[in-house]
């Protein structure tokens, strides 16, 4: 796998633009229309680092960007108590959060929890439709070797 991109970022109220920000170079490789679908889910990773991991202003959270063909995979890193990462159930229309990781299951072509010593790594992977740039070697999409169990996105989902 390729690295694309790597940032740290301060945990905190500020953390999700910040994480955004950092993903701006990635529009030559991905395209304006999966840029914002990486854009949402990356927001929604890292709020989930803040609210759940307890990320605060004087923490930090790690975001990796990896590419291996057509593969995509957005890892975001927290110090946090972590999660078993199973999905939950539907939520209720009228419900005003836990939106977050529905999102990741329905636009994602997979994720998942990985458990890290200290650290949780939640990911992401996605489909890259825009050739990927010169002298990259294309190959079958690959896994990271440890990344922990994935969810396939349900067969038949729409995007």
């Amino acid at each position: 796998m390729t690295t694309e991109l790597s940032a740290t970022i301060a945990g905190g109220p500020y953390a999700a633009a910040a994480a955004r920000r950092a993903l701006g170079g990635l529009r030559d490789l991905i395209g304006r229309r999966q840029l914002d679908d990486v854009y949402l889910l990356v927001s929604e990773l890292v709020t989930n680092g803040v609210r759940h991991g307890g990320a605060g202003e004087d923490d930090l959270l790690e975001l990796c960007v990896l590419r291996h063909g057509s593969r995509l995979r957005v890892v975001v890193t927290d110090w946090g108590p972590g999660f078993d990462g199973r999905p939950r159930p539907r939520n209720r229309a009228d419900q005003t959060g836990g939106w977050g990781l529905y999102l990741v299951e329905r636009l994602a072509d997979r994720w998942g929890v990985q458990p890290h010593g200290e650290a949780t790594k939640v990911w992401f992977e996605l489909t890259i439709s825009v050739p990927a740039r010169s002298g990259a070697a294309p190959g079958p999409a690959g896994v990271h070797a440890g990344l922990g169990p994935s969810y396939p996105r349900p067969r038949g989902s729409p995007r």
